[in-house]
């Protein structure tokens, strides 16, 4: 899909460059090319590149590679088209283009199959016993339980034991509604303040009362409504009731995504207020959470990293490099291990200070529990893509010289590399063994993983 972008002043829908010379030609994408939501038209309505709807439709068929419109005005779209083969200014040898791509996909996902529709009722969508069922569900919810990245946990509060505590207070403006819950996209564009319209799940305050069933006394109330508006005698409520709870559980959702969300800062076109919001934007040199932060409610060590070679050729070799990652909690966790390349200095462009290649998740391992995670580097792992002109295609170039890998929880690494060294079999199971946690950021909260230590290795003409 396009997007409501523009780049240099040209917005994406209307550009050549972008959906012709660098999509289909240095990608090399075969693929369909959708519109966003009513984009072709308002190539007329906002951009104003345009003066009619017809000459917006023409130039999005003569000069970029577009292949469905995304338009309330499906019918329009067909009747332009139409009358733009007719005179001339449309082929058809363009439109086959877009139906062969289309057909293509449909294709690939097995929606040309013969008997597909059958499968699942004459709409696709009837058959109760094949969507959303509880097969379905246990997918949905594995997927959602995979996804969730707990970013702070003072003083190993979390995880919460229902069962073992006497009170908790249930507060937010999203905390008992399922419509907000579920956000936008959701039953209507925009989602729905209505709960009755999703029948299945549960408000998040509704799953704390079945989980404290018979255990804790679970009080609720908003305090703050979806718009942000305080009630005072809520907030007085509310304030006594987080005194008295053992745990209090506060559900905020998500900032508006679709609206205009104001001036933060009445003073903001003020100088004084300007430089003191400059100076203080210029304080922000560190990053709140690193690339790849995740907590788990156990705790990672990692040791004994290796490489079964220093050296590599530059278009031809081949690296491997392992470490070794425990669970020195006293619970089973999972772990993603993070692979990270960066090349010390570059002569063609500026090196990129640190970049994710590759990644494993491992499965849950019990404490005292250790997995050895290997990975193979080729030259894709250390080439980059010169910096080209759009349209002239993308050349990978290996630059030899030194580069450096780590194997991190997250993209934060304080280390210093060890000088480069490769392990021998018997020094391999030897480290694998009695090496402790390597020097390097340790985690300041219980449930973090453990730094990685880093080492470098060469790439030779």
């Amino acid at each position: 899909m396009e997007s409501y972008v523009s780049v240099n002043g040209v917005p994406v829908i209307a550009s050549k460059k972008l959906l012709v010379d660098l999509l289909r030609h240095d990608m090399n994408f075969s693929g369909l090319l959708v519109s966003d939501y009513s984009e072709v038209d308002r190539m007329y309505s906002e951009h104003h590149l345009v003066p009619s709807v017809a000459d917006a439709v023409r130039v999005t068929l003569q000069e970029t590679s577009l292949d469905m419109n995304m338009s309330p005005d499906l019918q329009d779209f067909g009747d332009t088209i139409e009358s733009l083969v007719a005179n001339g200014l449309i082929t058809e040898s363009r439109l086959d283009e877009s139906v062969r791509r289309i057909l293509e996909t449909k294709r690939d996902l097995g929606l040309l199959d013969s008997g597909y529709y059958d499968e699942f009722g004459h709409d696709g969508m009837d058959a109760d016993e094949d969507v959303g069922s509880l097969a379905d569900q246990e997918d949905a919810l594995k997927m959602a339980q995979e996804s969730v990245i707990l970013l702070e946990n003072r003083n190993g509060t979390l995880p919460i034991d229902l069962k073992k505590t006497t009170s908790v207070f249930v507060t937010g403006p999203v905390s008992d509604n399922k419509g907000f819950q579920c956000g936008g996209w959701s039953v209507f564009w925009q989602g729905s303040i209505d709960s009755t319209l999703f029948p299945n799940g549960a408000t998040f305050k509704e799953a704390v009362q079945s989980k404290a069933a018979g255990h804790a006394q679970v009080d609720h109330l908003e305090v703050v409504d979806i718009d942000g508006k305080v009630n005072p005698q809520d907030f007085q409520r509310g304030i006594q009731l987080a005194a008295k709870s053992d745990y209090t559980l506060v559900v905020l959702g998500e900032r508006n995504y679709a609206e205009k969300t104001g001036d933060l800062l009445g003073s903001m076109a003020l100088p004084a207020g300007q430089l003191w919001y400059l100076e203080e934007l210029s304080r922000l040199n560190s990053t709140k959470w690193e690339f790849g932060h995740g907590l788990s409610y156990s705790k990672f060590e990692y040791s004994a990293l290796w490489l079964n070679t220093t050296q590599v050729h530059a278009t031809s070799g081949a690296l491997e490099v392992g470490v070794t990652v425990t669970n020195r909690g006293t619970r089973p966790g999972k772990e993603v291990v993070l692979l990270f390349v960066a090349q010390k200095f570059r002569r063609a462009s500026v090196p990129e200070t640190k970049l994710l290649k590759a990644f494993k998740k491992l499965e849950t391992l019990a404490p005292g529990a250790s997995q050895d995670v290997t990975f193979v580097l080729t030259p894709e792992h250390w080439s980059y893509y010169e910096p080209h002109i759009i349209g002239s295609g993308f050349q990978r170039r290996a630059e030899p010289g030194e580069f450096v890998v780590s194997l991190l929880p997250s993209s934060t690494d304080s280390s210093t590399p060890p000088a480069p060294r490769a392990l021998d079999d018997a020094e391999r199971s030897s480290q694998t063994k009695t090496r402790g946690a390597p020097g390097g950021m340790a985690s300041e909260v219980a449930s973090a993983a453990m730094a990685a230590p880093s080492v470098s290795f060469y790439v030779v003409p």
